[in-house]
């Protein structure tokens, strides 16, 4: 029994470094060369990198003239002209970071459907992330909103307000936890005699994932447990476009 679950243990591991790319490379530097932040969209340097000792690959520019690692505990971007890239560089198969300042995805709009618990069923849904976060970090803090709608005999919405990063992965290829507020609305038609509504305010707590497709439309999905005057689960998927 031991043996099995050791076994099923070791295969979900191997799954998930080949699914989101956690085996990265190692960086070089082929001499001493500098480390840099990017202040003001600009670069300015840190700190040296010593000559010949690995460290570890996050991601890269879209140009590939710039890598991300990490040394001594903190994040810096190396010129690419002045290190040795090896090992598995899929980590930043989608990155559009830029050592110009701009953010690896400041804005992802998009949508799909959900299915909610408690009755309240099927679904459509939108929504948006805006990245907050220094410009050239690798899982940026996102904050955003969705907006779902639930046809029927009793019709629902529900609008949220939400924070999110990725913890695991990168923010294009990864997953991570999810939490904020939310508002839901029920309203019943009693016909002749009107209509009954309700609206609850509460929390929504969760996780999500999300899928490169290409460099700028990603596939996501995820759970939230909403926590109000009940709880309910409320389960999503859909397609985000990079903007």
């Amino acid at each position: 029994m031991k043996a099995r679950f050791l076994c099923a243990v070791v295969t979900f591991g191997i799954l998930v470094v080949s699914t989101f790319g956690f085996a990265a490379g190692t960086v070089t530097p082929k001499t001493s060369t500098g480390a840099y932040k990017i202040e003001k969209g600009k670069p300015k340097k840190v700190g040296t990198a010593a000559a010949g000792k690995a460290l570890p690959f996050l991601s890269q520019t879209k140009k590939k003239d710039w890598v991300l690692v990490s040394m001594n505990g903190d994040k810096v971007w190396l010129k690419a002209t002045a290190v040795t890239v090896s090992g598995d560089r899929s980590t930043a198969s989608t990155s559009t970071a830029s050592v110009g300042g701009a953010a690896p995805t400041k804005i992802l709009l998009g949508g799909g459907p959900g299915i909610q618990t408690g009755g309240t069923g099927f679904g459509l849904g939108v929504g948006g992330t805006y990245n907050v976060l220094d410009k050239v970090t690798t899982n940026p803090l996102e904050v955003g909103a969705t907006f779902y709608f639930y046809p029927g005999s009793v019709t629902s919405w529900s609008f949220s307000g939400l924070a999110s990063t990725m913890l695991v992965g990168t923010q294009t290829k990864g997953f991570g936890p999810e939490a904020g507020l939310v508002m839901f609305s029920t309203s019943v038609d009693l016909g002749i005699f009107g209509s009954v509504s309700s609206t609850n305010v509460g929390l929504s707590l969760g996780g999500l994932g999300r899928y490169p497709l290409s460099e700028t439309v990603f596939l996501n999905g995820g759970m939230r447990l909403l926590v109000m005057s009940g709880t309910a689960l409320q389960f999503h998927a859909g397609v985000q476009f990079s903007l």
